[in-house]
């Protein structure tokens, strides 16, 4: 009876990581980027061909560098999203989402204050059945 709930424990154990390491594989992130005596930065990322939609949110990891925000903008749309907490561990709680197909996407990284501060991004292509399509890769193009 003992040999037999080990047995279970340990593939129940097993499965539960498999899950949770299944469930953040398709994640992009960028990190530890840094936004210098400014108060916005842009990058550009390009979804495949079978994108529906994108999303995107911000993790202000500097307290008094002013509150961050992400906005996506692809084709005339832009949808934002503000991270309210400065310098905790947490991204903002909602996504951008921009339902712009495939092709460029942009990313506007503002904060209230022109100061100094560091973020991480997540960002992510989406098909229409709500699977992450692999591949994009985020640049900076206005530092």
């Amino acid at each position: 009876m003992k040999k037999n709930l080990s047995k279970h424990l340990l593939i129940c154990a097993l499965l539960v990581g498999l899950s949770s390491y299944v469930g953040s594989a398709g994640a992009h992130f960028k990190n530890n980027n840094f936004i210098v005596n400014k108060t916005e930065q842009v990058f550009t990322f390009v979804c495949p061909a079978t994108t529906s939609y994108s999303q995107v949110r911000v993790k202000d990891k500097s307290a008094n560098a002013g509150i961050m925000s992400s906005t996506l903008f692809k084709d005339g749309t832009a949808k934002s999203v503000t991270d309210l907490v400065q310098g905790d561990a947490n991204f903002s709680s909602t996504y951008a989402t921009v339902s712009g197909g495939a092709g460029t996407y942009y990313i506007l990284i503002t904060q209230t204050s022109a100061a100094s501060g560091s973020f991480d991004l997540e960002y992510h292509c989406w098909n229409a059945a709500n699977v992450e399509v692999a591949g994009p890769t985020v640049t900076l193009t206005q530092p």
